[in-house]
C-alpha cells in the first residue's frame, strides 16, 4: 500500500462529505475499507497520520468525520473523552468489586 496515496484518498473522501448533513457526513470503518480497498488497521494508521499533520479528523462509535470547525471537534472529543474515562474507571473499579463479594486477596510469595 502506498501510504501517501491512500492518505490523500482518505482525506478527499472525508473532505468531500464535510458539507453534508451530519448524519450523512460520517463514514464507518467498513465503508472506508471498501472504498479504498484497505484494512481497518490501515485506516487507523492513515487517520493517525492525518491528525499528526493537523487535519481535524474525529472518530467515535459512529466512524470517522472531517470537522468543519473547532466547536464540532471539541464536542466530539469531549464525548469521546467521557466515554474513555468511564471505561477506564470501570476497569479500575473491578478489584474493589472483587473484595466486596467477600473474596480474599492472595499474595504469591
Amino acid at each position: 500500500m502506498n501510504n501517501e496515496i491512500k492518505k490523500n484518498e482518505l482525506l478527499s473522501l472525508l473532505k468531500m462529505r464535510k458539507n453534508y448533513p451530519w448524519n450523512q457526513r460520517k463514514l464507518n470503518m467498513q465503508q472506508i475499507c471498501t472504498k479504498l480497498n484497505i484494512t481497518d488497521r490501515d485506516v487507523r494508521s492513515l487517520v493517525h497520520d492525518l491528525r499528526l499533520e493537523g487535519y481535524p479528523v474525529a472518530s467515535g462509535d459512529f466512524g470517522y468525520v472531517y470537522c468543519n470547525n473547532l466547536r464540532e471537534l471539541n464536542e466530539l472529543w469531549a464525548n469521546r473523552y467521557e466515554i474513555e474515562l468511564k471505561k477506564a474507571f470501570k476497569i479500575l473499579d473491578m478489584p474493589r468489586r472483587h473484595f466486596e463479594q467477600g473474596n480474599q486477596m492472595e499474595l504469591a510469595l
